[in-house]
């Protein structure tokens, strides 16, 4: 878009880069952010399906939340955990199911390509995941695109907006 900051795009990719890193410290079980035991003392198994570590700094997932919108924008639904996924609540504490979603043996790397539209408050950028069998087998590579956005605040920060994580 012609009419965009030259930095804007630059801004996006870091933008983009910290939303991963962050989505993935958050799913991931965040050992910096949250303090979750991972002791055989922290683990707890319900026994209805549920079980999980305990994170002892945080009494409820509206907390976890509240720390994982410092980064990312509550405007999208999919921004919020919810009880099951992967953090649970059980007799007023918070658990974290040791698991999770796994990497695609296949991704190579991502690149934020350039700016799709805007709105009033939301840019969106456009971008492309690489996937290919490289080293593991002879798989021709291949690429697939998605939408990533960061909504602009009313004081001109950027928190991220929509998000679609590289399998």
């Amino acid at each position: 878009m012609e009419n965009e900051a030259p930095d804007t795009l630059e801004r996006g990719k870091e933008a983009y880069q910290n939303a991963l890193e962050t989505n993935g410290k958050f799913n991931g079980g965040a050992p910096d952010l949250l303090d979750i035991d991972t002791s055989s003392e922290g683990y707890r198994d319900f026994g209805d399906g549920f079980s999980g570590y305990l994170v002892r700094n945080v009494s409820s997932i509206n907390e976890i939340n509240e720390m994982y919108h410092q980064t990312f924008s509550d405007r999208y639904p999919e921004n919020s955990f919810i009880d099951g996924s992967p953090y649970f609540e059980r007799d007023g504490k918070v658990y974290w199911y040791a698991g999770g979603k796994g990497s695609h043996i296949y991704y190579l790397g991502t690149e934020v390509l350039g700016i799709l539209r805007r709105t009033d408050d939301e840019i969106f950028f456009a971008v492309e995941n690489s996937y290919g069998g490289g080293n593991v087998d002879e798989t021709p590579p291949w690429t697939e695109q998605t939408e990533f956005s960061v909504v602009v605040q009313p004081d001109g920060s950027w928190k991220v907006g929509k998000l679609t994580v590289p399998d």
